[in-house]
């Protein structure tokens, strides 16, 4: 594990760019004395299908962690270089469900310029969903999770870059039967969150997904 890496990843937890060694620990701990992670197999109904993707209904942020460039765009920052290709997106998949039944939602990363580390949080209407936990893909090896009620933030990493694309965690949800109509699960990713083995900030577009409660 590059602990240099793991410092800038977790910097928007501390309030600031690069934390020493002790701070790092300090907020680890932080995290571990939390509940812990919540990593289930919760089952998931058999009728539940992927809805039609609704790119309306969906959410793009492109703010500080994308880029609004279609080229390389490589600039300073305090570990050295951004990394941007103008299309690296991390998307909440679209998903139909009933009241009172659980989902799996696949979280889905494309054109991976080479990632090794995520800090990642998702909001969402706790109102209309109830959080299980979650269940590692197999991109990542390594998963840290710090769930609060309507918000989970997780640290998802490899030893070394993953350059392939596909699912990087799925979230397990209960509906509820207070839900309404739909309902969007949101990720989002600050500006230093996201990294290379490199220490290279890799900006990344976000996608929200809907929920459409049938």
């Amino acid at each position: 594990m590059n602990k240099k890496t793991l410092t800038i990843l977790i910097s928007s937890i501390a309030g600031v760019l690069i934390l020493a060694g002790v701070a790092t620990l300090l907020v680890m701990n932080a995290i571990h004395q939390d509940k812990p992670a919540n990593e289930t197999t919760s089952p998931v109904d058999s009728s539940l299908s992927s809805g039609q993707e609704d790119k309306s209904a969906n959410t793009e942020s492109d703010g500080t962690a994308a880029s609004q460039s279609g080229k390389t765009d490589d600039k300073d920052t305090a570990s050295g270089k951004t990394v941007s290709n103008g299309k690296t997106a991390i998307t909440v998949k679209d998903l139909s469900a009933q009241k009172g039944k659980n989902i799996k939602v696949p979280v889905q990363l494309t054109d991976n310029p080479g990632i090794m580390a995520f800090l990642l949080e998702f909001t969402y209407d706790s109102g209309s969903l109830e959080y299980l936990g979650y269940q590692k893909a197999d991109l990542y090896s390594e998963y840290e999770e710090n769930a609060t009620k309507g918000s989970v933030k997780m640290i998802i990493m490899a030893d070394e870059d993953v350059k392939k694309d596909g699912d990087l965690v799925y979230l397990n949800f209960k509906v509820k039967d207070s839900a309404k109509s739909s309902t969007q699960i949101k990720v989002s990713a600050g500006k230093n969150d996201i990294c290379n083995y490199n220490e290279q900030i890799v900006t990344c577009k976000t996608v929200n997904g809907t929920v459409t409660i049938k």
